[in-house]
């Protein structure tokens, strides 16, 4: 222990160590999976003292959405890789002033610096680093953020409160939580949570106002990249974040990606010569209102020949990473009802699609008049991924109205020749 408060340590320790932390994390994801009933509670205990478990329902739900992932990455890093070829120089595109103004903004209410400065501070440590001679060094935060303005290289003005921002503070017990965190964050089966590494890289030794940190600049490298990249991108949820601007921003950012994602199906359609439609209600489908809001169908559309009509629920997804994500998706699309926060009964994400299309199918009339189609068109249901997700190749089957696939597999699905 470098605070110099603990016992010495050897080889046998961490491999101790090593050994707890990986039961505490399987059992966790088996607990996941127990919860959202992916897995039978026959629980067994083998010679060894390993607890045994039949998970073989992740061969059909987590492994070949990995693989296929697997196989679209290195795709479409080979096309990359020719584009750039083919135009080494490119062409950027114009930089938005008022978006980069604004995740400015937000990043500044989060880690208390800017933009450039969160993005640099990896490179001020490795120099604090490379004068310590070490991969890794210990400091106190105090003593770290004047190591940091020591840098001269290191232009950037950031305070105390960027170090703390940055720290993963100690707790007393399992059973203790940090400010601003819930019991997610320690759920050591989960991604993406604020009492991690992944969020905080610094971590603290000791518990004082002034904690003795362990540093390592791979460590707040990734940490920064990861969140960045998320919050560009829109694939962090916003309980990473501690601040409502972030958070706000956050959510922003993945409500666009998934209009851009409606947009793009229906544009696509359209040059299969179909009419299609982004975000089209109900009541203007059918020609009537109805009595509860169903919501809005992502994307209508209507065949070339007229006889058929699409409802796409369209999903911008993150590809489930390990068990419990799986276990976390396939609860929100069973097709059943699901317990809100003040307890009332309200349809998951499947059963809000299927409410839609058998509101569509009774009334096929009214569409084919709305529409001035020829006849009384059949009604498809469809939801469409933008990644590979477990319901892709289990449990939909058993749903009339839940066909499902991925956009690359659209035209395959709607029988039309695909045309770049």
């Amino acid at each position: 222990d470098p605070s110099g408060k603990g016992r010495v340590t050897g080889e046998i320790d961490f491999e101790e160590l090593s050994a707890k932390a990986l039961i505490l994390i399987g059992n966790m994801q088996l607990l996941s999976a127990l919860n959202a009933g992916l897995i039978g509670d026959n629980l067994q205990i083998s010679p060894a003292g390993d607890l045994l478990s039949d998970r073989t329902i992740f061969d059909k739900t987590l492994r070949p959405a990995a693989e296929k992932s697997a196989v679209k990455k290195f795709d479409d890093a080979e096309q990359t890789y020719v584009r750039e070829r083919e135009n080494e120089h490119g062409i950027q595109e114009k930089s938005d002033q008022e978006y980069y103004g604004r995740l400015d903004a937000v990043i500044q209410s989060e880690y208390h610096c800017t933009r450039q400065a969160l993005v640099d501070l990896a490179y001020a440590i490795t120099e604090v680093c490379e004068a310590e001679g070490s991969d890794i060094v210990v400091y106190s935060q105090a003593d770290l953020l004047s190591a940091i303005q020591s840098v001269s290289a290191y232009e950037h003005k950031v305070g105390i409160e960027t170090i703390e921002r940055l720290t993963l503070y100690c707790r007393k017990s399992w059973d203790v939580q940090l400010p601003q965190t819930e019991e997610r964050d320690y759920d050591l089966s989960r991604f993406d949570r604020k009492a991690s590494l992944t969020s905080r890289p610094l971590l603290a030794i000791e518990e004082t106002d002034n904690p003795t940190i362990m540093v390592s600049p791979v460590l707040v490298y990734e940490a920064v990249r990861y969140a960045l990249v998320g919050l560009i991108e829109g694939t962090l949820h916003g309980q990473f974040f501690d601040s409502k601007e972030i958070v706000k921003f956050a959510g922003a950012q993945a409500d666009k990606n998934g209009r851009e994602f409606e947009d793009e199906i229906a544009s696509q359609l359209k040059k299969w010569g179909f009419q299609a439609w982004p975000r089209k209600t109900v009541p203007s489908i059918i020609g009537t209102r109805t009595e509860t809001d169903l919501g809005d169908v992502d994307v209508f559309a209507i065949s070339p020949d007229k006889q058929t009509v699409l409802a796409i629920e369209a999903k911008n997804l993150k590809i489930c990473r390990n068990e419990s994500e799986v276990a976390a998706r396939m609860s929100a699309y069973r097709g059943d009802e699901k317990i809100d926060t003040k307890g009332r009964k309200r349809p998951d994400k499947l059963r809000k699609h299927l409410i839609r299309v058998s509101k569509l199918k009774s009334n096929a009339e009214k569409i084919a008049k709305t529409f001035s189609l020829p006849n009384t068109p059949k009604i498809r249901g469809l939801l469409v991924f933008n990644t590979p997700q477990p319901m892709n190749f289990f449990m939909f089957e058993k749903f009339d109205n839940a066909e499902c696939c991925e956009f690359d597999e659209l035209s395959s699905k709607l029988n039309v020749v695909k045309v770049d």
